[in-house]
């Protein structure tokens, strides 16, 4: 990946993060997933085959799809394949929409309001949040920033640019596939 498209990336999701309404491959992945699941969850009966076959299918699929967008758009030209990787690029990262959501909670805190913090800490935690108290709504964001900079930033960058955007659609579809049914539960144990 030239360092060009990577400094672009970076400036879009600074700038910009994720604009709601336009269209995110992370999101479609999301969607894929849940689609699969259904789908082999009613057609195999061996769970554990269809947890492997979920898996293979969705980064099979990202790949696939990923791949032939790249080589259709440089078919047209380096300047469209460029743009789109781009964009893909871009719905790797994190890093602004991950600013604005903690920063979120700390002004609810710095107002004294513990209820609306605990309201836009709910919004990028997976844990409930209505009994926390101010230390823990604190620990709790600290926590989810130190996460998400690892899922949102740090691993996408390091695969942007060892293989560009298909390998860090690759990481972040396996990021997604944990967040979605990655859980050590009756449903997916």
């Amino acid at each position: 990946m030239s360092s060009s498209l990577l400094v672009a990336i970076l400036i879009l999701d600074l700038a910009f993060g994720d604009p709601r309404g336009w269209p995110h491959p992370i999101v479609w992945i999301g969607r894929l997933i849940a689609s699969l699941e259904e789908l082999l969850r009613e057609k195999i009966k061996q769970l554990r085959l269809a947890g492997v076959l979920l898996v293979l299918l969705t980064l099979l699929v990202t790949a696939a799809a990923s791949g032939l967008l790249l080589q259709f758009a440089g078919a047209f030209g380096a300047g469209l394949a460029w743009l789109i990787s781009l964009w893909l690029g871009w719905s790797c990262l994190a890093l602004r929409s991950l600013h604005v959501e903690s920063a979120a909670v700390i002004k609810e805190l710095e107002a004294g309001d513990l209820e609306a913090a605990r309201q836009a800490l709910s919004m990028i935690v997976g844990r409930e949040t209505g009994d926390l108290n101010e230390e823990e709504i604190l620990k709790a964001t600290l926590e989810t920033v130190a996460e998400n900079a690892s899922d949102g930033v740090i691993a996408p960058l390091f695969y942007l640019l060892i293989g560009g955007p298909v390998l860090a659609l690759l990481f972040k579809t396996v990021s997604t596939l944990d967040s979605m049914v990655g859980y050590n539960n009756e449903k997916y144990r």
